[in-house]
């Protein structure tokens, strides 16, 4: 193993090749803990001619975070031929170790495996599910672009799986969180019904403003279609 110490501002963080949805700032802040604990972390793992971070992401963010971004860390070193042998490399670290990944996780490392010509099975192996799991996977959680892209969707817009999405529902995707609609609805219900939202918010009640606008159009449009 090859090792060597870095600056944190070298290392690169590539999401293009980021196995995961996103970097979540909750274990960012549960490895801060540790970390300040004492406990002793493994260094993270980076390509040798790029410095993009293949493993550890959630390390590094903790680490620029309490060190700052000119301290300098250990850091064990892989050289690469391909982005493909490291995308592949990263997946496998991803899912032997640390958070478990979702099946939107999933999802997306087969979608990005997909653009960079990586055999399905492939992916399948390093992630240690069949490859018809992961195509059951894929076709729960992607929809696909007007011009046949395919895009991962969480479990908030999961009624769109597999549909063609329109640039609007493309850019909800890339927002809308892992909770359904009903849930959110009940949520907005309960703060309501118990008269706990904050009224001296105002940008907050604009917004509530435009929300009743749009149920009250999105309501009517139904019933103006039934009685054409």
């Amino acid at each position: 193993m090859k090792t060597a110490r870095l600056p944190l501002s070298e290392l690169v963080e590539d999401l293009d090749v980021y196995p995961r949805a996103c970097v979540f700032s909750g274990h960012v802040t549960e490895l801060e803990e540790a970390f300040r604990a004492g406990a002793e972390l493994p260094p993270p793992i980076i390509d040798a001619k790029s410095k993009r971070i293949v493993d550890g992401f959630h390390r590094v963010r903790m680490l620029r975070r309490v060190l700052g971004p000119d301290a300098e860390i250990e850091v064990e070193v892989r050289r690469y031929r391909t982005d493909a042998d490291l995308f592949l490399d990263a997946v496998r670290l991803n899912a032997g170790h640390g958070r478990r990944m979702s099946s939107f996780d999933v999802a997306r490392c087969a979608r990005i495996a997909e653009t960079l010509a990586i055999d399905p099975e492939q992916v399948a192996t390093v992630l240690s599910v069949r490859p018809e799991r992961l195509a059951g996977i894929r076709a729960v959680k992607e929809a696909v672009t007007i011009e046949g892209t395919r895009v991962p969707i969480r479990r908030g817009l999961a009624h769109l799986a597999g549909r063609t999405l329109s640039p609007r529902q493309v850019q909800a995707a890339r927002t809308i969180g892992g909770q359904t609609p009903l849930y959110h609805a009940n949520q907005l219900i309960e703060l309501l019904e118990s008269d706990s939202l904050p009224a001296e918010d105002t940008v907050l009640l604009a917004r509530l403003a435009l929300l009743r606008d749009l149920l009250a159009a999105h309501v009517a449009a139904p019933a103006e279609a039934a009685t054409a």
